[in-house]
């Protein structure tokens, strides 16, 4: 499984965890030399610090550099050479850190439930030393695909990289499209050149670009690139971009960066031979939901929000939901897997 630390190409200031190990480094080691003597013992080849700056914001940097170089384990074991009772507490808690996607349940209490392909998909992808950078989350209607993008927003946030969706109502062209990655990014859009594919390409350095003066990276989340009834929801040059954005990832520098994750990708037709090796197939289904995986849901529930639930309380409660859920009224139109989060909603409520 991906740690949130340690698998981050970037330091993730937007956890506590993250933000408090800072705060107690920068009181308990506040002198030039030796904030300098911990960060060069971690990798004597790493970049020299900023001059003449307060120490909160030194190791602001050091934190930022000793992540991306995929070096905070380091970090941690030279602390622990030193007496320093609150530092080494801060960064218990950072070790300690789990990725949110192994939960039966997602950090913000979205239900979310199953999908274990799913999770341990998105735990290779979230990996520092990830293989593949690309999912395809494919299958019928009504079967979660969409649902997805609430998982892999946790994934990213826990990561401390940023997230970016689109679908069909929010976007309907190329332009649109780069204007949410961009905007996302903290940059401007290329300007258009003489084809589509040579605009593609530039585009995607520029994204690289970007990430890497922010150290940062992103994960972006395209839904609705199949057919509707009516033909493509997208048009299909949005489609091709990001076939461009996933051939990227052959460069490492990349890949290093984004994650890739394209819902309701067509089933029908081959994928690009080039995306050979790093690219992952879910395909979710209605039915995959049973009495077990909503029972280890609610069990999870109950540990996360520290409820007394008792084994045979939670199958029970589990086995009269889905028998509900699996009964709609004759105007329940509702596809299945509806029924049971509006379900399980209403009997989180209640508990």
């Amino acid at each position: 499984m991906a740690h949130p630390f340690f698998d981050s190409a970037g330091y993730p200031w937007e956890r506590e965890d993250a933000r408090a190990l800072h705060r107690e480094l920068a009181v308990a080691i506040a002198g030039a030399g030796a904030i300098d003597l911990v960060y060069k013992s971690c990798d004597s080849a790493l970049p020299g610090l900023p001059q003449q700056v307060p120490p909160p914001d030194q190791w602001k940097y050091a934190l930022e550099q000793l992540a991306a170089a995929g070096l905070l384990q380091v970090l941690g074991q030279r602390l622990a050479e030193h007496k320093l009772p609150r530092v080494h507490q801060a960064f218990a808690a950072v070790a300690a850190a789990v990725d949110p996607v192994v939960e039966l349940g997602i950090v913000s209490d979205r239900i979310f439930v199953d999908r274990s392909d799913l999770r341990q998909a998105l735990s290779r992808l979230g990996s520092a030393n990830a293989a593949v950078q690309v999912l395809l989350v494919r299958g019928e209607s009504g079967s979660g695909k969409s649902w997805t993008r609430h998982i892999v927003a946790e994934q990213a946030k826990s990561l401390g990289a940023g997230c970016t969706y689109l679908c069909a109502g929010l976007v309907g062209t190329v332009d649109e499209v780069l204007g949410l990655i961009f905007a996302e990014l903290g940059g401007e859009v290329p300007p258009r050149l003489t084809t589509e594919q040579a605009w593609f390409r530039m585009a995607s350095i520029r994204m690289l670009e970007l990430a890497g003066r922010r150290q940062r990276g992103s994960w972006i989340v395209a839904d609705d690139l199949g057919d509707g009834p009516d033909g493509p929801m997208l048009d299909p040059q949005i489609r091709q971009l990001f076939d461009q954005i996933a051939l990227s990832m052959l460069n490492p520098a990349f890949a290093r960066w984004f994650r890739l994750v394209l819902l309701d990708y067509p089933v029908q037709g081959k994928v690009p031979t080039q995306w050979k090796g790093f690219w992952l197939d879910d395909r979710p289904a209605a039915a995959d939901v049973g009495q077990s995986h909503v029972q280890a849901f609610l069990e999870s529930w109950a540990r996360r929000k520290q409820k007394s639930m008792a084994d045979d309380d939670a199958r029970a409660m589990a086995t009269e939901l889905l028998a509900r859920a699996d009964a709609p009224a004759k105007d329940d139109e509702r596809p299945r897997l509806e029924r049971i989060h509006d379900e399980l909603d209403l009997l989180l409520a209640r508990l």
